[in-house]
């Protein structure tokens, strides 16, 4: 179904460019510090593609969701910094050895390392926010209320929501987690980040998996 609306093209940092010169100037060392201090301690449990490749894809997944005409009017130049800068930072918790949920321990890491990210405390505390759900889909621990950023108040359920659907279309081969392949009577959609992909996408598991 066409709803009227394009696949958006202008990348969130080339958005933020255009928009707040000095913003993107801080965004880059976010993506800087993630690429060169935390994307290669990430590990995956279960063998899927970790660090700047996965990180990269779900920046270009806000790209496409968020249509052109809407960088800078519907979403606010803070907004678009929020959504890259958590893309370079989601998985922090991929990094630790804690067995809480992952998406929980890099909102903490945020929030506890801000400026080692670049980042002040306030940025931190939103992105974590936008984070925190995007494995385990708990939405009821985030405010309801906006929270203040630079010129504007965040709706973070509105952007966790956004960005763990542009998290999930992360759906190409890399991304096959060996979950999959290691359930013996088990079903692939048996795993529900599993079957909510397959929901999305429409692609199926062969007879190999």
């Amino acid at each position: 179904m066409n709803l009227g609306r394009q696949k958006g093209t202008e990348t969130l940092r080339l958005a933020v460019k255009r928009l707040d010169a000095r913003l993107w100037h801080k965004l880059e060392e976010v993506w800087r510090r993630a690429e060169q201090g935390v994307h290669d301690a990430q590990r995956s449990k279960v063998g899927h593609q970790q660090g700047t490749p996965h990180c990269s894809a779900v920046e270009q997944n806000l790209v496409a969701i968020i249509p052109d005409d809407w960088k800078g009017t519907r979403f606010d130049v803070w907004n678009l910094f929020v959504f890259s800068a958590a893309a370079a930072l989601h998985d922090l918790g991929k990094a630790s050895d804690a067995k809480d949920d992952h998406g929980f321990i890099s909102m903490t890491e945020l929030r506890t390392r801000a400026k080692d990210f670049g980042l002040d405390d306030t940025e931190a505390e939103v992105i974590g926010w936008v984070v925190r759900p995007h494995n385990d889909g708990n939405f009821d621990e985030l405010p309801e209320r906006p929270i203040p950023i630079g010129t504007i108040d965040v709706n973070v359920r509105q952007l966790a929501a956004i960005f763990k659907l542009a998290d999930a279309l992360h759906t190409d081969l890399s991304r096959v987690s060996r979950q999959v392949t290691a359930m013996g009577g088990r079903r692939p959609e048996d795993n529900p980040k599993t079957l909510f992909r397959m929901r999305i996408r429409g692609w199926r598991f062969d007879e190999q998996n």
